[in-house]
């Protein structure tokens, strides 16, 4: 469960820091500018924190910590994987709301 917490705040901090702020605005303008698809996710929370969800889960689970969703619904890896990007998701979507 603290495994759950840990990966819902991570995921939430790295959106936040991806989409909105200062220290990242270089590199996020540069993305809008030379990037269609990337460049319009990276402004919207609720479009990067999916990506962000998945991306930590995959390297939670190189790192062998495990997919936080997989371990707690005893699902395949890269169900749980996606699973975790919806997690982030409905997390940032509460939390920035």
């Amino acid at each position: 469960m603290d495994t759950l917490i840990v990966f819902i705040l991570l995921g939430s901090y790295v959106t936040y820091l991806l989409t909105m702020s200062e220290i990242l605005a270089g590199f996020r303008n540069f993305l809008v500018k030379n990037t269609e698809y990337i460049g319009q996710a990276i402004t919207c929370p609720q479009c990067a924190c999916f990506w962000v969800g998945f991306i930590l889960s995959v390297l939670f689970v190189c790192i062998g910590i495990g997919s936080p969703s997989a371990n707690v619904l005893d699902v395949p890896t890269l169900l749980g994987s996606i699973f975790d990007g919806f997690l982030i998701g409905c997390s940032v979507s509460i939390i920035y709301k």
